[in-house]
């Protein structure tokens, strides 16, 4: 970890620099930084006491069910954990503050964390994951809208962009010296960068209204239902006749879930009252939609089966990577 130290320095110097330009001159005396850690605790550090202030200033912080304030709570206990050398933990934090934002659409921040999560993972020698994180931060960044008066977000984003570009080059020489060739892909094996990628058509827009509903993918983990992309848009029909067996669904969970989902959905162009929505794999036998209610539900969130007390939004219908005049792709040919 001690040989590591230059360069955990210099990614919390470019994380919190990030986040300054993103967020300026929006200090929170509910939120603990790391300069309120060195400041406090200089000889004892991330111990016992810092440990418990920063425990203390979550559960405040998450009382205020203010989404764009947990989520900035979160990323500074993230930049607290990477500067003391724990980038595992770090990038968990990361994570959760980026869960937050995604509530509110705050795709900039959104960026800002991905690649957070990206630095803490190649810390952490997860280097493929780093990649994966960073390339979903690049993929983003062409959705942030600019206001003409904003020019401290266009410098945000260029600021971004540029530390992507580096880091995925570092990193790309990094894989390509640990695996200089692809003599070694075991038969049968598509090597990563050759795997034949499926375009998904674009769809004409369908009027949301109370029973069609377009959510956004983001995903938390990479292993469940791996067709569905990161960043796609789903149309939920929210009044089918019924519900069959492996049919997606979305599931929405008015207190915090008791499980992780590995597919968060974000409303597109509408709200919901949930704190927090997945997709899931409809496991139980065929229901009506008017016996929901009757019935347990059965689900697979990417953790295996489970009965859930979820409810249920709507059957997954349509798929698309954006609303455009296209032909569409229906789920249930």
């Amino acid at each position: 970890m001690l040989a590591n130290q230059p360069q955990l320095h210099a990614s919390v110097d470019i994380l919190a620099h990030l986040l300054e330009m993103l967020f300026p001159n929006q200090p929170n005396l509910d939120i603990v930084t790391l300069a309120d850690i060195q400041r406090r605790y200089p000889l004892t550090g991330l111990g016992a006491p810092a440990m418990r202030a920063i425990e203390q200033a979550q559960r405040i912080v998450r009382a205020t069910n203010n989404y764009h304030l947990i989520g900035l709570c979160e990323y500074h206990v993230g930049l607290i954990y990477l500067h003391f050398g724990d980038s595992r933990a770090a990038g968990q934090q990361f994570a959760a503050a980026r869960r937050q934002w995604s509530f509110v659409n705050a795709t900039a921040a959104v960026c800002l964390t991905l690649f957070a999560e990206g630095r803490a993972q190649e810390l952490a020698l997860h280097h493929e994951s780093a990649m994966t994180s960073y390339s979903k931060a690049e993929q983003r960044l062409p959705r942030i809208r600019f206001d003409p008066a904003n020019d401290n977000l266009r410098r945000f984003t260029t600021k971004l962009a540029h530390e992507l570009t580096q880091a995925k080059e570092a990193l790309r020489l990094l894989l390509h010296h640990a695996w200089p060739d692809q003599e070694g892909t075991p038969p049968g094996q598509i090597a990563p960068e050759r795997m034949p990628i499926t375009p998904i058509p674009t769809i004409m827009p369908i009027p949301i209204n109370e029973s069609s509903r377009w959510f956004r993918v983001e995903r938390q983990q990479d292993d469940f239902l791996p067709h569905i992309p990161d960043g796609v848009l789903l149309h939920v029909n929210s009044t089918p006749p019924g519900y069959d067996h492996n049919q997606l669904v979305a599931i929405g969970f008015r207190d915090e879930p008791t499980t992780q989902g590995h597919i968060l959905l974000v409303p597109f162009m509408h709200t919901v009252s949930f704190v927090a929505i997945f997709l899931a794999q409809w496991t139980g036998p065929f229901v009506r939609e008017q016996d929901l209610q009757t019935v347990n539900l059965q689900f697979d969130v990417g953790n295996g089966h489970e009965n859930l007390p979820a409810t249920v939004l709507g059957r997954v219908t349509w798929m698309a990577q954006s609303l455009s005049l296209a032909d569409g792709a229906n789920l249930d040919d």
